[in-house]
């Protein structure tokens, strides 16, 4: 048996304990410490567990344990282990793993045969309350006042009263050691703390979950829909036990989405319906749904807060536990204010890794930071289930006997009954940086681009198909046949994605349309019948080559042919129709063609290529002098990366890129209407080499600001596997340094101030006197380089696509809208039928604020007869909004609705318009029913 117990640390006192290491020296320096703690150890020496400085160790070493952690090594005296085995001591060295150091300090001893494990190891977790409460004293910049004396007497009883088997007595004298602890922490911050476990729960670790629910402190599950779905499909009794432990409210869910896809990519829609088909499942196999927001996987955006508070959450977790960056608050629990001013309570700090011993050396500075200087004092601790390491046991141990350290809560407890935040904290979009490029470049995942671009169309076409539906249902009267909701979640990965219905639910809602559009009594003409989901008007052109002539009609802005087609020019009304009949007449003689000396133009812009290049090499507008805009296709490589040592260089200064090579310029399409310019050629390097083939091609109709570019490219070399440093692109480049970027974010227009720039619908450069805008078609990432250039990724290494549509705008007042189009606009449906009754064109909804856009619109129904309809609101270009909605039919009364279904008050209506008011960057759902 030993007469006492020693760790020998590199430190003077606790206030210079060497709290800073890490890795296996922090492991190694907390599992000595906890070691001398157990009951064993403290009975048969008969007195407190010490420590001593290494280089002044214990002068007397006969029947001693020495504990000799990984961060002594360095300082221990040469010889000394060996002199202090020879005197009668035992040296325990180099362990790291707490297990081991228990079982070497207690080899060789007689162990008690009534000793309780679950006891011993309260002890242990006494050991580190011990540690951290001496050290949070002295952070606290007090000095300890502990009765050392009564301190000790009482665990030394504990002890002797364990190893005897006296459980009920040992637990009663363990107890009063913990109040001991509990009350010198009091003297200096009387006031509660607070640890919230986030446990992650992912389909490859369903199974531990269950073992972590029977801990008897709470914990919160973080989980999807789609994985709670998983559970409930492969651990049915799992999600039986979190249900009736969340119904007990004994435990926390957090969550909300089905799927954690990339957040900020999605459009405003397919982030709704991903929170309501989550709900939903949550409710179907839990019984239960999250009231506190948070994910694993990066998502974090402005436009968040207003989504939650609308579909009823009481609080989120602002951090993710995912590669990616956001900003930190200098507060734990804060009222995190969206971009629309919206705010939600929120926990802003990430979390604690609950599996390393990093996380736990050095608690007390984390407590310490907390009682100074949050209104609350919280500490998150994440970790996957069943993955802890041991001092994170001790944690919940010492949580059972008392809250000195901290007490731990569940999520909804913790919203509801610790204090409201005094502070809000407004966390700027351009302050989150996301790695869905990175990762998916680095995993080899399929399509890091295209498939983000094909979410986005599917998407565009299921928001067409949905809002033909809405109308047709308006203007029969009653309910019609609906396409499958479910939207496109999908994403890089190494699976493939499923078929899309998205097709399918557009050609369904056009013939659904086609079939219910009231119709004179004429004879039946061929014509096109063109559906305007948008709730904005749409000029645009098209191919018109169904027809046996030209089309003519009230909506016909222009038609005209030559040998590759014939083309028209249309206008249809916002959530309407245009009807373009055979038999229209070609323009006059005085109209001119749209492409002369090589020179693409319209009434808005003239389009100069490069005969050597095949560049766009300027485009001019008439109302500003100089070149506006330009625009290649290039291959950008890595630079050389400097010496190891020398000053650190960016690497877009020393990026390299292809030079383009035209092989031919050819003109498809020149007519009053269209002109089309197809370019082709090769993209080399400085010595010859060819590293890729390319086609593009150039479209600019009548009346059209957008210049549109389809792109064809086969590469013969692949990118390198740096994502932001190496791919194909299409480079924009302009004159004006100082002008300011914007983008788009959940169809909203954000300030840019990165260099890496996520935007699914454009990018904008402004000047102040000028607006020049990418029109990205779905196409996500952007590279801001050098200050007046722009990088749109096409190809990154992996990528499989080779076709893509990008769009140049001159001076859009709101883009949005023709991104929108660009990015998909039903097809024109060839017809053999009667005329359309109101004539050739008919809106059924209108909106006289044009920064403010339908994102959904659904028919009321009771039964299957339509009483009114269901819009969704979003103002689109951060500024306020008030105006008028304006339908067909006189209105009754309209409701303001959140997105869980509550009515929150009434608009005020006036004949067929229903007033709205909303402030910069709002989303509002407003109900409307008829008279």
């Amino acid at each position: 048996m030993y007469q006492e117990v020693y760790i020998l640390v590199p430190c003077h006192s606790f206030e210079d304990f060497p709290t800073h290491h890490r890795g296996d020296e922090a492991a190694s320096l907390l599992s000595c410490w906890s070691a001398m703690w157990r009951p064993e150890l403290i009975a048969g020496t008969g007195k407190m567990p010490a420590w001593a400085r290494v280089d002044s160790p214990p002068d007397e070493l006969e029947g001693r344990l020495l504990l000799i952690p990984l961060v002594s090594e360095k300082d221990l005296q040469a010889g000394f282990a060996r002199r202090a085995k020879e005197s009668g001591a035992k040296v325990i060295r180099k362990v790291t793993d707490r297990d081991e150091a228990i079982a070497a300090a207690l080899e060789g001893l007689e162990k008690p045969d009534n000793l309780d494990e679950e006891l011993a190891a309260d002890f242990v977790a006494l050991g580190y309350c011990y540690l951290q409460t001496e050290l949070l004293t002295r952070q606290m910049r007090y000095s300890s006042n502990l009765d050392e004396v009564y301190f000790s007497e009482k665990l030394v009883a504990a002890a002797q009263s364990a190893v005897i088997g006296e459980t009920e007595a040992s637990r009663v004298l363990l107890q009063t050691c913990f109040d001991v602890l509990a009350e010198e922490r009091n003297s200096f911050y009387p006031v509660d703390s607070y640890f919230l476990d986030l446990t992650l729960c992912a389909s490859t670790t369903l199974g531990a979950l269950a073992d972590e629910l029977k801990n008897s402190q709470a914990c919160n599950v973080v989980a999807s829909g789609e994985v709670i779905s998983q559970l409930a499909a492969t651990h049915p009794d799992t999600a039986a036990q979190l249900g009736e432990l969340l119904k007990a409210k004994k435990c926390g869910l957090i969550g909300g989405e089905y799927r954690e896809g990339p957040l900020p990519l999605y459009d405003p829609e397919t982030l709704l319906a991903n929170f309501q088909e989550g709900l939903a499942a949550y409710q179907k196999h839990l019984g239960h749904r999250p009231y506190v927001f948070g994910r694993r996987r990066f998502g974090l955006s402005s436009f968040l807060p207003q989504v939650l508070k609308s579909l009823g959450f009481h609080g989120a977790i602002h951090a993710t536990m995912d590669d990616g960056k956001f900003t930190h608050s200098t507060q734990t629990k804060v009222a995190w204010q969206g971009n629309d001013g919206c705010q939600i309570d929120a926990i802003a700090r990430p979390p604690l890794d609950a599996s390393t011993a990093d996380s736990f050396i050095a608690l007390f500075q984390r407590l310490s930071e907390a009682m100074d200087s949050d209104h609350v004092a919280t500490i998150c601790f994440a970790h996957w289930p069943g993955r802890v390491c041991p001092w994170y046991e001790d944690l919940r141990r010492i949580a059972r006997y008392s809250s000195g350290l901290g007490s731990f809560l569940s999520v909804e407890r913790y919203f509801a009954e610790t204090e409201l935040p005094p502070y809000h904290d407004t966390f700027k979009d351009a302050r989150y940086n996301s790695p869905y490029h990175k990762q998916a470049v680095i995993r080899r995942q399929n399509g890091p681009i295209s498939a983000h671009r094909d979410r986005a169309v599917d998407n565009a076409k299921f928001d067409a198909a949905g809002n033909i539906e809405a109308i047709t249902a308006l203007v029969a009267g009653h309910a019609g046949p609906k396409h499958d909701p479910h939207r496109s979640w999908n994403e890089p990965s190494e699976a493939t994605a499923e078929p899309s219905h998205a097709d399918a639910a557009v050609e369904a809602a056009m013939n659904d349309f086609a079939a219910k559009l009231p119709r004179r009594n004429d004879s039946p003409t061929p014509a096109l019948l063109i559906a305007n989901p948008f709730s904005s008007t749409t000029v645009a052109g098209s191919e018109t080559d169904q027809l046996s002539s030209l089309p003519g009609g009230k909506a016909v802005l222009i038609a005209a042919e030559d040998k590759s087609g014939r083309h028209a020019v249309w206008e249809a009304p916002s959530c309407g129709y245009a009807w373009l009949p055979d038999g229209g007449s070609p323009p006059s003689g005085k109209s001119q063609t749209m492409i002369k000396d090589g020179i693409l133009r319209n009434e808005f812009m003239e389009v100069h290529f490069d005969p050597i290049t095949g560049a766009l090499q300027s485009i001019y507008d008439y109302k500003s002098r100089g070149n506006r805009f330009s625009q290649q296709l290039a291959l950008r490589l890595p630079g050389e990366r400097p010496a190891s040592g020398a000053r650190y260089v960016d690497p877009d200064e020393t990026a390299v890129y292809s030079i383009m090579a035209a092989d031919s310029i050819d003109v498809v399409t020149n007519t009053p209407a269209a002109g089309k310019i197809k370019i082709a050629g090769r993209l080399i390097n400085t010595a010859g080499h060819t590293l890729a083939q390319f086609v593009q091609l150039y479209t600019l109709w009548r009346s059209s600001r957008v210049l549109q570019v389809d792109i064809d490219l086969v590469p013969h070399e692949e990118p390198k596997t740096e994502p932001w440093n190496s791919y194909f692109c299409a480079r924009f480049a302009w004159s004006d340094g100082s002008a300011f970027l914007y983008r788009d974010q959940h169809w909203q227009r954000r300030r840019v101030d990165t260099k890496r720039i996520e935007a699914p619908n454009y990018v904008e450069i402004e000047n102040g006197k000028t607006r020049t805008q990418v029109l990205t078609g779905g196409l996500p990432f952007h590279h801001h380089v050098r200050g007046r250039m722009l990088d749109t990724i096409l190809i990154p290494r992996g990528e499989t696509a080779r076709s893509f549509r990008l769009g140049i705008g001159i001076d859009l007042p709101y883009p949005l809208q023709d991104a929108r189009r660009l990015t998909y606009s039903p097809p024109p449906r060839v017809e053999n039928a009667p005329s359309p009754t109101p004539g050739d064109t008919s809106w059924a909804l209108h909106i006289d604020a044009k920064n403010v856009i339908i994102t959904s619109l659904k028919p009321l129904t009771q039964g299957e007869q339509v009483v009114g309809y269901s819009a969704r609101l979003l103002e689109t270009e951060g500024r306020p909004a008030k105006g008028n909605l304006r339908c067909f039919r006189n209105v009754g009364r309209a409701a303001l609705v959140e997105f869980s279904g509550e009515t929150t008050g009434g608009a005020k209506t006036e004949g067929d318009r229903v007033q709205f008011e909303l402030q910069a960057g709002q989303w509002r759902q407003i109900d409307v029913y008829w008279e």
